[in-house]
């Protein structure tokens, strides 16, 4: 009988333990889910305006240096300080398994600025010679997001979430 108690016991404490654990992989779910759909949402907004208006301008032949620059320094440059400012304002709390995907999408908006910022000083003062290095730096930031995806990815696989693309 005493054999039978420990038994039901140890039952019993493990069936409490897979609770717990699932209950921690829904809070990190939620968690994941709210930091990409909600806590980067106007961020993510903000890249996309800037990359449309920088296609905008590259598609359009009539547009000069001067009109990529306007749109350099009037909107993409300042879109991605404030994403970079708005990143590194969020709060993740108890969820540190989530910093180097914070980390990773804030250092590629920074790549992705760096090379916006020198492109900008390209346009200004009429130096075509510049655009390799923009690239290098543009290739830069693409390796940083690869990295950012890849974290991301294995961070959905590990908590059960998909994301769409």
């Amino acid at each position: 009988m005493n054999m039978r108690k420990r038994i039901l016991s140890i039952c019993l404490v493990f069936v409490v333990a897979l609770g717990i654990t699932g209950c921690v992989d829904s809070e990190k779910q939620d968690r994941l889910l709210q930091f990409i759909n909600e806590d980067l949402a106007e961020e993510w907004k903000m890249e996309t305006e800037a990359n449309n208006l920088y296609t905008q301008v590259l598609e359009d032949d009539s547009q000069h240096d001067d009109e990529l620059y306007e749109a350099l320094v009037n909107t993409i440059i300042p879109n991605y300080e404030k994403m970079i400012a708005g990143a590194s304002d969020i709060d993740l709390g108890e969820f540190t398994e989530f910093s180097e995907l914070k980390s990773l999408i804030i250092q590629y908006w920074s790549k992705k600025k760096e090379a916006f910022s020198v492109l900008a000083t390209a346009a200004e003062q009429h130096d075509e010679s510049i655009t390799q290095e923009v690239n290098t730096i543009f290739e830069e930031a693409d390796t940083i997001y690869d990295k950012y995806d890849k974290e991301l990815n294995q961070l959905g696989k590990e908590y059960d979430v998909t994301f769409d693309d």
